[in-house]
């Protein structure tokens, strides 16, 4: 309990410090203040079983790659996106299930997030018992489920499975 504790204090410290406009005692104080009361708050709820893990450079390290690809697929699917606006490109909108091998709850949650990230895609729903992920989709390019999984989640799954593994 105490490690959880300390590691959500200090990854909520980190985060205040690197919000606030300026390294003043004020804000110092207000940082640790806010940092003690949300981690009493969530250490009983959050990162239970893997807090030793949560210290391992190589998932950070995955991490930092993920944010990466994620940019990347971001601003690619922007890119695609510019002639549908400006040319009033012909759209084949659609909802989609996707297969997914992701089973843990942050994986499916960052997963779904990056999907509603990047435009042109938007999580709906999963069905946890099948495996599946529901995304409304502006121009479906292919009625292959593989087809789809590999252009829409591939390349966020097999580095989040790394992340959390």
């Amino acid at each position: 309990m105490m490690r959880r504790f300390a590691t959500i204090f200090f990854m909520v410290l980190a985060v205040w410090f690197l919000l606030i406009p300026e390294l003043s005692r004020d804000y110092v104080l207000s940082g640790f203040v806010v940092s003690g009361a949300i981690s009493w708050a969530l250490s009983k709820y959050v990162f239970e079983g893997i807090t030793r893990k949560i210290l391992d450079p190589r998932r950070w390290l995955y991490f930092v790659v993920y944010l990466l690809v994620l940019l990347r697929g971001v601003f690619m699917a922007g890119l695609l996106l510019i002639p549908i606006i400006v040319k009033r490109k012909e759209i084949h909108p659609g909802v989609v299930a996707i297969p997914t091998r992701l089973r843990k709850r942050w994986e499916l949650t960052l997963l779904a997030n990056s999907i509603t990230l990047t435009p042109g895609t938007f999580f709906l729903d999963l069905d946890e018992e099948e495996g599946m992920l529901y995304v409304h989709w502006i121009s479906i390019k292919s009625e292959s489920a593989e087809d789809i999984r590999r252009l829409i989640t591939d390349q966020y799954e097999r580095i989040l499975s790394k992340v959390f593994e």
